[in-house]
C-alpha cells in the first residue's frame, strides 16, 4: 500500500493506506488483549508466590537487581536488633501496655487450667503422624544444627523412633527444646530496593517437623476455617489473593 501511494499519490490511495494502519492497529490491539487475558488465566489458587513474582518481572520487564553483601552477619544482627525494637512491648502505647499487664494474669490461669484439662489430642503422637510430614517436606536451607529434610527422611526404624520419642517428650511436658527455638536470620536483599535487605529466619526442620505434626491436630480439632478467610489457610495465600483478583478483572 505504501509502494503504490508513492508511484500514484493520491487522495484514494492515501485513505485506502490511513485505513489499512487503523485495522492493522486493531487488530494488533486485539492480540495483545487475548494475549493478556490468557496470560491472567494462568493464574490459579495452586500457582506458587515465587512464579507468580517472577511472572510479574517478566511481563514488566523489571529484574530484581541483585548485590553482593559484604558483611552478612553484620548485617543480619543490625536487622535482628531493629526488628526487636520495634516489636518491643514498650513501643506499644502507654494504654496498651496496661491493658496487656491486666489481661496477662488472666490469660495465664486459662492456659494453666486448659493445660490440666484432658483433650482428645493430648496423647503421645504416632509413627503414622510423624511419617505422613514427609510428604510435604521438601530441602530447605537448615538451621543452626544443619539436619535437612532428606536426613530426616532416611532416618531408619532406630532413627524415627529416637526422634518420635523426642517429638512425645517434648509435647507431653509442655517444653520444646532450646535449639528449636534459634534462628539463624541471614539477610537476602528486597527486590525493588537495591540496598535494602529483609531478614530470612533460619530454624531447625526438626522443630519445623514438629510443628507440622502439631498443626494437623489443631486443624483436626478446629475443623474447616471460614471460606472468606485467606490467611492461615493451607493452599491459600497471597497468589489465591491476587488471582481472584485478576479473575473478577477479566
Amino acid at each position: 500500500m505504501r509502494k503504490t501511494l508513492r508511484r500514484h499519490r493520491n487522495p484514494a490511495n492515501l485513505a485506502n493506506l490511513r485505513t489499512a494502519v487503523e485495522e492493522a492497529r486493531e487488530v494488533a490491539r486485539r492480540v495483545r488483549s487475548d494475549k493478556w487475558l490468557e496470560w491472567c488465566s494462568s493464574f490459579s489458587a495452586h500457582t506458587t508466590l515465587r512464579e507468580l513474582w517472577g511472572k510479574l518481572h517478566t511481563a514488566t520487564r523489571r529484574i530484581p537487581p541483585r548485590q553482593a553483601l559484604q558483611t552478612p552477619h553484620l548485617e543480619a544482627e543490625s536487622l535482628a536488633l531493629e526488628f526487636a525494637r520495634r516489636t518491643h512491648t514498650a513501643t506499644l502505647p502507654v494504654e496498651l501496655q496496661r491493658t496487656q499487664a491486666r489481661l496477662s494474669e488472666a490469660r495465664r490461669a486459662r492456659i494453666q487450667a486448659a493445660m490440666q484439662s484432658p483433650g482428645n489430642t493430648d496423647t503421645p503422637f504416632t509413627l503414622q503422624e510423624l511419617q505422613s510430614t514427609y510428604r510435604t517436606s521438601t530441602d530447605t536451607a537448615p538451621g543452626s544444627d544443619r539436619v535437612t529434610y532428606s536426613m530426616i527422611t532416611h532416618l531408619g526404624d532406630a532413627g524415627e523412633k529416637a526422634l518420635l520419642q523426642l517429638v512425645n517428650t517434648s509435647w507431653l511436658s509442655g517444653r520444646v527444646p532450646y535449639n528449636w527455638k534459634q534462628a539463624d536470620i541471614v539477610p537476602v536483599p528486597k527486590p525493588k530496593e537495591p540496598g535494602k535487605y529483609r531478614p530470612i529466619s533460619l530454624t531447625s526442620c526438626l522443630g519445623k517437623t514438629m510443628e507440622r505434626m502439631v498443626l494437623r491436630r489443631l486443624q483436626w480439632k478446629l475443623g474447616p476455617l471460614p471460606e472468606n478467610l485467606n490467611g492461615f489457610a493451607r493452599g491459600i495465600g497471597t497468589a489465591h489473593c491476587i488471582a481472584t483478583l485478576l479473575s473478577h478483572v477479566e
